[in-house]
């Protein structure tokens, strides 16, 4: 599958500009950083695109689709609904609620993330869309758009990134990228091309496209998403002590959700499942009682 000649591309581009964003596409765009968890939050996974052009915000009914590292279908990681007006953004996005996002002649370079409930717990940033299948590790391919529902473009997906020790069939996007560690992300080299606006564009070879870096998700209303707090330290000291078993107790009749709570307290969810529960007591405990072994006695410490 091959995209169009780039000099098609621009002149497309052009007339995209004169049409109404209510008839705007989706397909050019890349695939920006992919995330599938960590050691502690296995099921905190995302991923994130970027626009390259204006008017790639009619995004209904387009899915994320993921591969196993035989290129078997896994179905979908996330799906935009098919209502043309309420499941394009912003309309969307509930990162937009307050209606102060992007319009679509506004949206180049703008980023668009699918995340699962444990990713938005996790980072404390709205997603776009709502995440309800699960990206492969440590390898697999994860891929945006599927063009074979619209006209908007040509046929298959309108980016993908392998990874790992991915075997199946990645064309055009080229070869696999490494796989990243648990608690890294896969992330795009910022000069990355949409296959549609330059097919011959090295970067699309995905082992050179990407680099493992920190996960930074960023949704389409500009929010960028980050880890707050330390597990099990929720007075976000970056040590556990005997404070935190107190302040653990605390925590739990103050709120049932990591991100509602002050960004210093957010580590009180020890498991990162999403809640406050008696899990994450303890596993404070643990935490605390390991910290206390570790620790020598005040007199000690004092000479």
């Amino acid at each position: 599958m091959r995209r169009a000649s780039v000099a098609v591309a621009f002149c497309t581009l052009s007339s995209l500009v004169a049409i109404h964003p209510a008839q705007a596409t989706f397909h050019i765009m890349v695939i920006e950083q992919v995330f599938t968890g960590l050691e502690q939050a296995p099921h905190a996974q995302y991923v994130m695109l970027r626009m390259q052009a204006l008017l790639q915000t009619a995004v209904f009914s387009q899915p994320f689709p993921v591969f196993d590292a035989a290129g078997n279908s896994l179905g979908t990681f996330a799906a935009f609904c098919a209502n043309r007006t309420a499941c394009s953004l912003p309309k969307a996005s509930p990162a937009c609620a307050a209606n102060d996002c992007p319009t679509p002649l506004d949206a180049n370079n703008r980023n668009v993330l699918a995340a699962t409930p444990w990713a938005q717990d996790l980072f404390c940033v709205t997603a776009d869309l709502l995440a309800t299948g699960v990206l492969p590790y440590p390898n697999g391919r994860a891929c945006f758009g599927d063009c074979d529902l619209r006209t908007d473009c040509g046929s298959g997906p309108v980016d993908c990134v392998a990874y790992g020790s991915f075997t199946g069939d990645n064309a055009p996007f080229g070869s696999p990228a490494m796989a990243p560690m648990l608690g890294e992300a896969l992330v795009a080299d910022p000069l990355r091309q949409n296959q549609f606006l330059k097919p011959n564009d090295p970067l699309l070879d995905n082992s050179k496209g990407f680099s493992v870096g920190m996960p930074a998700p960023v949704n389409f209303h500009g929010d960028v998403g980050a880890i707050d707090g330390v597990a099990g330290d929720p007075e976000g000291s970056g040590v556990a002590d005997a404070g935190d078993v107190g302040a653990e107790v605390g925590v739990l009749f103050r709120a049932d959700r990591r991100c509602s709570l002050p960004a210093a307290q957010r580590g009180a969810d020890a498991n990162f499942d999403t809640r406050v529960s008696a899990a994450d007591v303890i596993a404070t405990v643990r935490i605390v009682t390991t910290a206390a072994v570790a620790e020598p006695p005040a007199a000690e410490r004092e000479t």
